[in-house]
């Protein structure tokens, strides 16, 4: 969330119009509060709202999250693919894999998380995530080989995942 809120910041000094960076600021400010105690729904209609001063992809991913957490799914994919319009970013496409993971869109979630690796394939998170879907279809070793490429990028999360692998074989 850090990153996200940093380049969501950033975002506002490509804003020349000082009174319109000041607004996106303001607006981002109350987007942010309105997330951090759960008022998703107030959160959007913020964002709508800063979509009339700049539109970015990266808006367009923290509207997402929103409806992520409101489990709106089908609005999680809208606001992705309208993000890929602007620009191609790993993290669009990983949260849409998600999304239809959720849905249980297996097959749409497995060639989104390909698409966010071919973007970016040091992001360990989105190999986390497809090894989630991976353990989900029984595709157990598949699942583990992910995992050790998360432990590859990652080495500090290696035990928590070495019980995770340990945990799959003992269950199946």
């Amino acid at each position: 969330m850090f990153e996200l809120t940093k380049k969501l910041r950033l975002l506002g000094n490509s804003i020349e119009n000082e009174y319109d960076r000041n607004k996106y600021l303001n607006l981002l400010s109350k987007a942010f509060s309105y997330f951090n105690i759960n008022q998703e729904k107030q959160s959007i209609i913020i964002l709508n709202e800063i979509k009339q001063v700049i539109s970015n992809e990266i808006i367009y991913y923290f509207e997402a999250l929103n409806y992520y957490y409101l489990k709106d799914y089908k609005n999680v994919i809208k606001s992705c693919k309208m993000g890929l319009k602007i620009k191609e970013t790993y993290y669009l496409y990983d949260l849409i894999a998600i999304a239809y993971h959720q849905l249980d869109n297996y097959d749409l979630a497995l060639e989104m998380f390909d698409k966010s690796i071919g973007l970016d394939d040091s992001m360990f998170e989105v190999y986390y995530d497809k090894a989630i879907t991976m353990i989900d279809l029984y595709e157990d070793r598949e699942a583990i080989k992910l995992l050790n490429k998360v432990t590859k990028l990652e080495p500090q999360y290696a035990p928590a995942y070495k019980e995770k692998r340990i945990f799959i074989f003992s269950v199946r």
